[in-house]
């Protein structure tokens, strides 16, 4: 992270020192509010991006089905578990049905952890890593919670 204080506003620039995602948040809240002053505004550029124009979405696709083989992706609420389970099991059964087979479907996640990574069908890791990305990715804000819409709507100073 870097605070770029040379021109006015000042700029912070997040990496990945402290991480990423929700685990983040709170600290990143604590040093931003540690260069406010009372009653100064502290603005976001924010915008809507279309995830097909992304330049690098065929790496982060490549490296979201890695993670999640290594079982890395934050996924409190098992949504993009369940949905890669879906994949693996059409891919290795497709005749059977995922309501009828749950304990199938976890063996075969299973046996997808424990499989050494290059020897994993490459066509399965390009549906799992776009499946993981496309639900672990929030390019718009009409793909986040109705709390955070309404939270950031309420907010907004420039609108296009």
């Amino acid at each position: 992270m870097r605070l770029i204080m040379k021109s006015l506003p000042y700029l912070l620039e997040q990496g990945y020192e402290l991480g990423f995602g929700p685990s983040v948040y709170d600290t990143m809240a604590e040093l931003i509010l540690a260069f406010s002053e009372p009653d100064q505004n502290i603005l976001f550029l924010y915008t809507n991006w279309d995830r097909r124009l992304d330049p690098h979405r065929d790496e982060m696709i490549q490296n979201d089905a890695q993670y999640f083989h290594a079982d890395v992706i934050y996924d409190p609420e098992q949504a993009i578990s369940r949905r890669v389970k879906e994949i693996l099991l059409h891919h290795y059964a497709p005749k059977l049905d995922p309501n009828d087979n749950q304990t199938y479907m976890d063996e075969l996640l299973a046996q997808f952890r424990e499989a050494a990574y290059e020897e994993l069908n490459e066509e399965l890791l390009l549906k799992i890593g776009t499946a993981v990305h496309d639900m672990n990715s929030v390019f718009t804000l009409e793909e986040q919670n109705e709390a955070t819409q309404a939270f950031v709507n309420s907010r907004l100073m420039f609108a296009k």
